[in-house]
């Protein structure tokens, strides 16, 4: 019998080992949990406690506890995130409408700017068909009137003969 309780003793010892190190292991591995999650106030701080529970269950507890707390905190940072997300397309789209309607103004303004580019054009050309028919007339003119002098030097010298005759 002293065997069986030196057996149950060293098997009592050996879980109470066990659950040490699986406490230990929870409690690091929820703390290096909580140090990975930005923001998370936690951080530092000893696992909740509970008046109810003590031993592995009031570990368990506290993991529970502190896992539901680094959730809550992690869903808060994807709602910002969310909402900074959507913020920043609602302004893009924004943008993106103002640029449409700048574009328009540009292709309107774009379209006057052809229409009294095509105006001018015509004016011009206008003006060169009248260039070039007072041109004509000028020419015609300006040989008329070398004719004309040629007659009247051709009457000056006839007038000049005359005059010597007389």
């Amino acid at each position: 019998m002293a065997k069986q309780v030196e057996e149950a003793a060293k098997e009592r010892q050996s879980l109470r080992s066990e659950i040490e190190k699986s406490s230990h292991m929870m409690v690091t591995g929820i703390e290096k949990i909580s140090a990975k999650v930005n923001g998370f106030g936690g951080n530092g701080s000893q696992l909740p406690r509970s008046q109810k529970y003590t031993g592995m269950a009031a570990v368990t507890y506290g993991v529970i506890k502190r896992a539901n707390e680094i959730v809550e905190e992690l869903l808060k940072q994807n709602d910002a995130s969310v909402k900074s997300r959507d913020q920043a397309r609602e302004q893009i789209e924004q943008r993106n409408y103002e640029i449409a309607i700048e574009v328009s103004q540009l292709e309107a303004t774009i379209s006057n700017l052809r229409d009294e580019v095509a105006k001018k054009t015509s004016a011009v050309e206008g003006l060169e068909r009248d260039l070039v028919v007072r041109d004509e007339k000028l020419n015609e003119v300006s040989e008329s009137l070398r004719k004309e002098e040629s007659k009247g030097l051709e009457l000056k010298e006839y007038v000049n003969e005359c005059e010597n005759k007389l």
